[in-house]
């Protein structure tokens, strides 16, 4: 019974012992104070067993103010480390980390160059549009006419000339992911697909040139043609 109490005199003596540290942590004045308990000793008496057991000894408890304040302002740098780059993570583009359309996966770099060259091409027509585009370009990855990835698909030039006109003019550069961007990519990412296997657009303008008389017609929508 001895054992338990003085066990719980010591339990106690730590625990007040963690709150003067805390005390000083926050005190602001810039008095020192040093803080010490008197040598504690525990006996256990063996005298009723056949097992020989150390007399177990709580060495004297000494405060250091210094090294504890430096503890406490690491700790506390981390934490406030963690909170700015969740902040920063949280303002960041919320783009999928990998994304599947159809049979193909892709990463969250692609998913953000479909979104560029969705808007540089069809920014300013419909939502629908934009999934288009974004299709059309899937529709390259999947035929064996063109290069394999989104990435060589977009930035694909042939005989000097780029098969995306926004890449060249800066509007691909400019172009960042957006409120309708994302609905677009949805709709993709649910599924549909009004392309009907469409690999060439252009805008109505253009009138007569050598998609319209080397390529066969599909559909029209928003002032774009599509072909195949």
């Amino acid at each position: 019974m001895r054992v338990k109490i003085t066990e719980l005199k010591i339990t106690l003596c730590l625990i007040l012992l963690f709150i003067i540290m805390v005390s000083i942590a926050l005190c602001s004045h810039s008095e020192s104070s040093e803080v010490k308990y008197p040598e504690s000793t525990i006996t256990i008496d063996t005298s009723k067993t056949h097992k020989t057991e150390p007399d177990v000894q709580i060495d004297k408890i000494e405060t250091n103010e210094t090294s504890f304040e430096e503890e406490v302002t690491e700790v506390a740098t981390e934490e406030v480390t963690t909170i700015i780059e969740e902040v920063a993570t949280q303002n960041e583009p919320q783009l999928q980390p990998e994304i599947l359309i159809g049979s193909e996966e892709f990463g969250s770099r692609e998913a953000l160059m479909l979104h560029k060259i969705a808007i540089a091409e069809a920014g300013g027509e419909s939502v629908e549009s934009m999934a288009i585009i974004i299709n059309v370009i899937i529709n390259r990855v999947m035929s064996e006419k063109f290069p394999n990835s989104i990435e060589e698909v977009i930035f694909q030039i042939t005989d000097g000339v780029a098969q995306f006109s926004p890449i060249i003019d800066g509007n691909y550069d400019r172009a960042e992911p957006n409120e309708k961007s994302y609905e677009a990519m949805e709709m993709v990412l649910n599924g549909q697909d009004e392309t009907q296997g469409a690999l060439y657009f252009e805008a109505c303008e253009y009138g007569g040139s050598w998609h319209s008389t080397a390529l066969e017609f599909l559909f029209e929508k928003d002032g774009i043609r599509y072909y195949k």
